[in-house]
């Protein structure tokens, strides 16, 4: 149980992330469709860890559909089910979830995934989607039991370790969701289990239309979440409760043929309290943003109390048939951690400055990809960390359906080979 405790270890005490960008990288690896990567710690998706560009999500606040999840504690996305861990997506103010609807029928699909295997694994998924044609109903519901190879999930009675419940409501100009997330079940440590006791609920609404020539979009959030964890490694046994609004809107207007210019802000509250502490945040941001054909820009001030910090990315897009190229580059601007010694923290934010190449190229049975990135995050004023690396990915359709896929990531700072 060495390596689950040192990951725990690792997974609790959040910061000592910064220095572990590539972890375990003898376990199996699954590459999503929008380039995250997974190192599970387990065969059922209940802990491990989720990369990107090198970098482990750590502190990144996420969202599936609409609705929206705080990074403090959340980190790991595939525990919540087979549906939502694979369409979920890193937060990013100014971009909203894109829920365009073209309902021309009713219908009803129901699909249901159950699986049974080893070490009391009982794990059940139910999906139900009801369309007509001006509203889109979606009902998620999945259980998980798995006490795992030791037993080091179980709590000493067979339950499950996780339930996630999740309804979201379509229009097409209003969308709405509401989600329930419970995790129970106990983590390795060194001597004894420990435990972990999770209970999130979060709503989101979504609404847009037009006012002249301009359109708008707004988006609000509420997350909350109760959080307990017993662990060896862990310096707050009590049980720590947190609460988050996020507000974000956005006006665009098209000026001319491929030329849009938009305007948008977004505020945020975080609350974070045991029985001993209580302590909140306030941030916000503005920005402008303005498309032209193929370029995207956009730029402003993110400010916590006095501290402000700008923020910038642009991107370049060339697509055709059967090839294609994006170059960004990104100032990105976020709160720093909740739980980093206070001795460390010389400003309020977190900064990271990246540059992204990322090229396809398409044959009639093959498909190459290669992604070039730099981080360079900036947690405290004396604490730098740099990643450089790349990822190169090839499928080659070799009959039907059958996919031969390789993926081969190198990164030179820190050097690992994958």
């Amino acid at each position: 149980l060495s390596l689950y405790t040192k990951f725990f270890t690792v997974l609790i005490k959040g910061f000592v992330l910064k220095k572990i960008f590539f972890l375990c990288n003898l376990f199996s690896i699954s590459i999503f469709a929008n380039e995250y990567i997974n190192y599970p710690f387990d065969w059922t998706n209940h802990f491990g860890l989720i990369s990107k560009n090198g970098r482990v999500i750590w502190n990144e606040d996420w969202m599936y559909g609409i609705l929206f999840f705080d990074g403090t504690f959340t980190n790991y996305p595939k525990r919540y089910g087979l549906d939502l861990n694979k369409n979920f997506t890193l937060f990013n103010t100014g971009a909203f979830p894109n829920q365009e609807l073209e309902l021309d029928t009713t219908f009803v699909n129901t699909r249901i995934q159950y699986t049974q295997g080893d070490y009391y694994l009982d794990m059940l998924s139910i999906n139900t989607t009801y369309a007509d044609k001006i509203r889109l109903l979606t009902m998620n519901g999945f259980k998980k039991t798995y006490t795992g190879p030791y037993a080091e999930y179980s709590l000493g009675i067979l339950k499950p370790i996780q339930q996630s419940y999740f309804i979201e409501y379509n229009t097409t100009h209003f969308q709405a969701a509401i989600g329930h997330f419970v995790t129970s079940s106990a983590i390795p440590d060194s001597n004894t289990n420990g435990t972990l006791n999770d209970k999130i609920f979060n709503a989101s609404i979504q609404t847009k239309g037009h006012i002249g020539n301009w359109r708008w979009i707004f988006h609000g959030s509420q997350f909350n979440q109760k959080y307990a964890v017993q662990h060896s490694s862990w310096d707050n046994p009590s049980i720590q409760y947190l609460t988050r609004s996020m507000i974000q809107a956005k006006i665009i207007n098209e000026i001319k043929d491929s030329i849009l210019i938009g305007f948008g802000f977004s505020g945020n509250l975080r609350a974070l309290s045991d029985v001993n502490s209580f302590s909140s945040k306030e941030w916000s941001s503005i920005y402008s943003n303005i498309f032209i054909k193929n370029f995207k820009i956009k730029g402003g001030f993110s400010s916590i109390n006095n501290e402000y910090d700008p923020f910038l990315s642009v991107l370049f897009y060339f697509d055709r048939k059967n090839k294609g190229v994006s170059i960004e580059t990104n100032r990105k601007i976020k709160p720093s951690y909740e739980f980093m010694p206070v001795n460390d923290i010389n400003s309020k934010f977190e900064r990271t400055n990246s540059a992204n190449i990322n090229a396809w190229y398409s044959l009639p049975r093959s498909t190459i990809k290669i992604n070039l990135y730099s981080q360079n995050i900036l947690q405290t004023n004396n604490d730098k960390i740099e990643i450089l690396g790349c990822d190169l990915n090839l499928n080659y359709n070799i009959i039907g359906n059958w996919i031969l896929s390789g993926y081969l990531r190198h990164l030179s700072n820190p050097n690992i080979l994958s």
